[in-house]
Parts: structure tokens; C-alpha cells; sequence
């Protein structure tokens, strides 16, 4: 069971991932892979009751104010004339 949830834990990221940059705007799929270490932390904690110390919780803080700043500024592109 453990090596079924192990290579199902690889594989099915990768084919998301392989989909995504083939359909989805590069802006969007560099997004989606920045947030990725985010879900898998917040995943950790909520399933499986890892524990967030400090650095996880203000790591996590950068990634998504990053991600803020990045989603702001293709918003602030778009509406330019």
C-alpha cells in the first residue's frame, strides 16, 4: 500500500504538470508549481497532523505574498491599454 500511495504520489503530479504546461498559459503553470510546496506543507499538516514550525509558517507567508504580488501585477498587465 505504501508503494502504491508512493508512486501514485509521483506520477499523478507529473501528468497534472505535463497537462497543465500544454494547455495552460505559462504565467498560470509557474504559478500553480510556486503554490506546490505550499499545498504539500498545508496537505501535511491538515492529513497527516504534521507540525509547521516557524520557518514552514513564514516560508509559507513568502510563497503566497509572492504569488499575491505576481497574480497583481498580471492582473495590472491585462487591464493596460
Amino acid at each position: 500500500a505504501a508503494c502504491v500511495l508512493g508512486v501514485a504520489g509521483l506520477v499523478v503530479p507529473l501528468v497534472i504538470e505535463a497537462w497543465a504546461v500544454r494547455v495552460l498559459p505559462v504565467r498560470v503553470v509557474s504559478l500553480m508549481l510556486t503554490l506546490d510546496p505550499v499545498v504539500a506543507a498545508v496537505g501535511g499538516w491538515l492529513v497527516l497532523g504534521q507540525a509547521l514550525g516557524l520557518a514552514s509558517i513564514t516560508g509559507i507567508a513568502c510563497v503566497i505574498s509572492a504569488a499575491g504580488v505576481s497574480i497583481g501585477s498580471l492582473a495590472a498587465a491585462a487591464r493596460a491599454p
